[in-house]
C-alpha cells in the first residue's frame, strides 16, 4: 500500500513539473513568436520581455515591448510599451479564427527624432509599407498560419517626444500625451482574419497614425512633409483619439489644420497615409 502511495505522489509530482515545463515552454515560444512576427511587420527589430499566457482562462500579459529605432538615429528604440492585456473568447480557442475579445494596452512612449532630409518615424513608416506589400511566396508561406479575429484594440496614456529641427538651426522639443487610443472591429477589412504580424502592424499602426494627426497639428510642417499617406485613407473602423475631454476621430481633427495652416503644410500632408495605408487596407492573399 505504501509503495502504491509512493507511486501515485512520484506521477503527480511529474505531471506537476511536466505542466510547469510545459507553461514556460508555451510562454517562451510566444515570445520568440511575437519578436519575430514583429519584427517582419514593421521592418525593424521588435523585443518583448516577458509574456505570460493563460490558456484556461484565455488571457495572456505582456510587458516590455520595444520597436527599435531605424538605423542612423541616437535613441536605442522608437516605441516602448510598458504592459499589455490580451482577451480571447474561449468557445473560439479550438476554431479556425480564435476571437480576441480585447487588446488592451497602457503605457506608450514613443520618441520622435526628425533630422536633415527626414525622421525616424518616416523611415518607419517606409519600412512597414515594404514588409506589408506581399511578395511572390506570400500565398504559400501563409498557407496554413493561425488567423485571429480582433474586436476592440484600447491603447492608453500614449506619451510622445518629439525633438524637431527649426529652420536656421537647433533643436527644440516637443511633448504631448494621448489619453486613449481605441479601434474597434481591427478585421473589419480582413474577412479571413488577421495573422499575427498583421495585429501587431495595426497595433502599431494605430498608434502612428494617432502620432501622425497630432503632430499635423502641433508642430511645423516640415516634421510632417512627405510621411506619405491621408490619415483619412487609413483603413481605421471607429478609430477614436482622446486628449483630455476631447474625442475624435481618426482622421476627423486634420482637415481644418490643413485648411488653416497654408500651402506649406497641405502640401505636406496631402500625401499621410501612403506609407501605412497597406496595414489597414487590402487583404492578404490567403
Amino acid at each position: 500500500m505504501k509503495i502504491l502511495l509512493r507511486i501515485a505522489i512520484a506521477v503527480f509530482v511529474l505531471v506537476i513539473a511536466a505542466v510547469l515545463v510545459a507553461l514556460l515552454l508555451l510562454d517562451s515560444t510566444a515570445r520568440r513568436l511575437v519578436e519575430s512576427e514583429g519584427s517582419k511587420a514593421v521592418g525593424v527589430a521588435v523585443t518583448l520581455d516577458s509574456i505570460s499566457i493563460k490558456p484556461l482562462a484565455g488571457k495572456a500579459t505582456i510587458n516590455g515591448l520595444a520597436v527599435a529605432n531605424p538605423a542612423g538615429y541616437r535613441a536605442k528604440e522608437i516605441l516602448l510599451l510598458g504592459h499589455g492585456d490580451l482577451e480571447v473568447k474561449l468557445g473560439s480557442l479550438l476554431s479556425e479564427q480564435p476571437e480576441i475579445s480585447k487588446i488592451d494596452l497602457d503605457g506608450v512612449s514613443v520618441n520622435i527624432e526628425q533630422k536633415v532630409g527626414g525622421s525616424n518615424l518616416k523611415d518607419l513608416l517606409a519600412g512597414m509599407e515594404s514588409a506589408s506589400k506581399p511578395s511572390d511566396s506570400t500565398g504559400a508561406s501563409e498557407s496554413g498560419q493561425q488567423r485571429f479575429k480582433v474586436e476592440v484594440l484600447s491603447i492608453r496614456d500614449i506619451k510622445v517626444v518629439a525633438q524637431i529641427l527649426p529652420v536656421g538651426g537647433g533643436s527644440t522639443d516637443l511633448s504631448f500625451t494621448i489619453d486613449e487610443i481605441e479601434v474597434e472591429n481591427l478585421d473589419e477589412q480582413n474577412a479571413s482574419g488577421l495573422l499575427l504580424d498583421d495585429v501587431i502592424g495595426k497595433v502599431i499602426g494605430a498608434i502612428l497614425a494617432a502620432v501622425v494627426e497630432q503632430l499635423a497639428i502641433k508642430a511645423p510642417g516640415e516634421l510632417i512633409a512627405g510621411l506619405g499617406s491621408a490619415i483619412d485613407s487609413l483603413d481605421l473602423p471607429g478609430a477614436t483619439v482622446k486628449i483630455g475631454d476631447t474625442v475624435v476621430g481618426v482622421g476627423e481633427g486634420v482637415g481644418g489644420v490643413i485648411e488653416g495652416a497654408g500651402q506649406a503644410v497641405e502640401e505636406g500632408l496631402e500625401g499621410i497615409g501612403k506609407g501605412v495605408g497597406g496595414l489597414f487596407g487590402g487583404n492578404k492573399q490567403d
